[in-house]
């Protein structure tokens, strides 16, 4: 899977080709295009990747996406799994708490307007 991601995002010897050409950004589509290309990798496992690299945007800077593979790699030349892992829990955390603040608004929206809306339909004149 880690080859197919360096190819993906440009990484020096990466592949024959800089697929993204100078871009400072990777968007998720043309990321799983490049990854796919390349070679067959799940689909939840590309999210994971790319979650990680984004934190829960819509595109990965590509800085980001080199200085990650170059943190998961050992000085030995294997790859750190559990450097890995931790990169994407922390990019799952950022989702899951962007859907937590999310909905957190939501409720304080509705319960400000039930409250005011409550105030003028049942206020004493």
């Amino acid at each position: 899977l880690f080859v197919p991601l360096a190819v993906a995002i440009g990484a020096p010897g990466g592949g024959e080709g800089d697929y993204l050409g100078a871009e400072r950004y990777v968007a998720r589509d043309a990321f799983k295009a490049a990854v796919r290309w390349r070679g067959n990798a799940p689909d939840a496992a590309l999210d994971a990747v790319f979650d990680a690299w984004a934190r829960g945007s819509g595109c990965a800077a590509r800085s980001q996406c080199l200085g990650s593979l170059d943190a998961w790699r050992r000085s030995d030349g294997s790859w750190d799994l559990g450097a890995a892992d931790r990169d994407i829990l922390l990019g799952k955390g950022v989702v899951l708490g962007g859907f937590v603040g999310l909905a957190v608004i939501d409720f304080v929206a509705l319960s400000a307007l039930v409250f005011f809306a409550k105030t003028i339909l049942f206020a004493e004149s």
